[in-house]
């Protein structure tokens, strides 16, 4: 029972590191 919220914050933060690595590459990109 405690592995699947587990899980579920795991997703939702890579996600999260997804997004603002995309947005940092596309700033970059930009910059540059």
């Amino acid at each position: 029972m405690l592995k699947r919220p587990l899980l579920l914050i795991v997703l939702i933060v890579n996600f999260f590191f997804s997004s603002f690595y995309f947005l940092f590459v596309s700033f970059l990109f930009f910059v540059l």
